[in-house]
């Protein structure tokens, strides 16, 4: 284990032991009904975690690379270049997942902070609607809800920290008027970036209620830095910057600001209806009742304001799991018009509860297929019988192969493990000629020998053409097609000189 993880680990503290004190109470006070309802599903919910081997999401496999990159030292074996902090989006999941790791295999941390995230992410929730006027068992139903709805079960099992961002989410909403709250502004952009949005107005409503008390007002703001010093600091000692570089480097790959604004628009709309959280913007209705509603509100309409401009496909990635953070808000406008039209509230109960539980279904079906456990092993065994141990080899889906065959030279396609040094202008002005050059650039200037990639997937397919276009030779060396193919690469002088000869 190396120095640098574990000095980076212990000079961090989540959160103080009376503010975890706090949560310990808010749980216990959580009724009978809602305690039976949420015990229920956290049982299902464990069972299947530790039943389904792995995870079904490549990105879990990023963050356990980058954690046990952490305690090795911080310098990554598999990207030249990168190191720990390299294409995390989340410093506290990612410190969380490594604490964990000093004492139990990593894997098993992953999935033990997945169910903590998520009993939090419960016992907020639950909290949350007990600011309403509404009835416990109407609690219990919207309970349920936010966590079966739509692809929830496979998000909340799926390995990354939406679940942890789910439980911030709710904590924060809860604890609004709480004089913790600046320190959990202070943290929520590290949990997810664009928590960030949701920071500033709880923040804003928490120092104006104190308008008249500077000295309050003044601890408010040292706490929150004090919050977001050590993970900034972090960030800023393994990558030169105080906050995560995933998004800007997302927004050049995928190339979607440069669309029209309407096809950014249909885009848009259509993950926020396949989504399968339809229903649940009834309760942006509700949100008026509450005294933290426009500051929800305020969350939404910037972070989705940005999603449209920048990013909209990046809503529907990994069976939406971006919209999962949408939910709690939704609920709580749920809870808040159910309490004050009680006559339609049966009704309403009824579609919410059967609704979530009917989609429910389809997102613990996609967390059950196990296929992808036995396609990325073939993917690793290939890759070890027919590459050489000096290869480099570019991946779209580099986090699986780095954590089951960290001796291999790999280059991450997208560029989150293999960051391209790009400025918000050339985000903005991306396009698929733009990503089609940043491929073959990266190959050029890295050594690429052998590339990995999915040929029948719409959209990763292209990756091998823009190779084969630019003049880059690719024999199969193993895969149908269907699923992962690897191929040894010549480059376009190395072809041209056999030609010639």
């Amino acid at each position: 284990m190396g120095e640098g993880g574990v000095v980076a680990i212990m000079s961090i503290g989540i959160l103080p032991a009376r503010l975890s004190g706090r949560l310990l109470r808010e749980i216990h006070a959580i009724s009978i009904w809602d305690r039976a309802a949420s015990l229920l599903l956290l049982m299902v919910l464990s069972g299947l975690v530790f039943w389904r081997p792995g995870f079904p999401l490549d990105d879990a496999y990023i963050t356990l690379h980058n954690a046990r990159t952490l305690l090795a030292g911080g310098a990554d074996p598999s990207y030249s270049g990168a190191n720990a902090l390299t294409g995390a989006t989340s410093a506290v999941h990612l410190v969380l997942i490594a604490a964990l790791g000093l004492v139990l295999p990593l894997e098993l941390a992953s999935k033990l902070v997945s169910l903590a995230a998520i009993a939090l992410y419960a016992a907020g929730l639950s909290k949350l609607l007990r600011r309403t006027n509404a009835t416990a068992s109407t609690r219990a139903v919207l309970l349920c809800s936010g966590l079966l709805v739509a692809y929830l079960p496979y998000q909340l099992l799926n390995g990354p920290e939406t679940g942890l961002a789910m439980a911030a989410v709710t904590w924060a909403l809860a604890l609004s008027d709480s004089r913790w709250l600046p320190m959990i502004c202070g943290t929520l952009p590290f949990v997810r970036p664009e928590l960030a949005f949701l920071s500033v107005p709880l923040f804003a409503r928490y120092c104006w209620n104190r308008r008249g008390k500077p000295n309050a007002v003044a601890t408010a703001i040292l706490l929150g830095i004090a919050a977001a010093l050590p993970w900034a600091l972090l960030y800023l000692t393994y990558t030169g910057s105080p906050f995560p570089n995933t998004g800007s480097a997302k927004v050049f790959f995928f190339a979607e600001a440069s669309e029209p604004l309407s096809v950014r628009a249909q885009v848009f709309f259509a993950a926020l209806g396949y989504s399968l959280i339809g229903p649940l913007f009834v309760g942006l209705l509700g949100l008026r009742f509450t005294p933290i509603g426009w500051c929800c509100l305020a969350f939404l309409i910037a972070w989705l304001g940005t999603a449209l401009v920048t990013l909209p496909g990046g809503l529907m990635h990994n069976w939406f799991r971006y919209c999962s953070l949408m939910i709690p808000i939704l609920l709580l406008g749920w809870a808040e018009l159910t309490s004050r039209f009680p006559a339609y509230a049966r009704i309403a109960l009824l579609l919410v509860g059967g609704w979530s539980f009917i989609t429910g279904l389809a997102g613990l079906a996609i967390y059950l297929d196990t296929s992808d456990v036995a396609a990325r092993q073939k993917m690793v065994d290939d890759a070890v019988q027919n590459v050489p141990a000096d290869a480099v080899i570019m991946i779209h889906d580099a986090g699986y192969i780095a954590w089951a065959a960290p001796h291999f030279r790999l280059v991450d396609a997208v560029g989150l493990k293999s960051p391209a040094r790009t400025d918000w202008g050339q985000a903005v002005a991306a396009t698929e000629k733009t990503r089609a050059d940043f491929v073959v650039r990266t190959a050029a200037t890295s050594g690429l020998t052998y590339f990995i990639g999915l040929d029948a997937d719409p959209f990763w397919g292209k990756l091998g053409s823009y190779l084969t276009q630019s003049g880059w030779k690719m024999d199969r060396l193993a895969g149908s097609g269907t699923d992962y193919s690897l191929y040894r690469l010549s480059p376009p002088q190395r072809t041209k000189s056999k030609e010639s000869a």
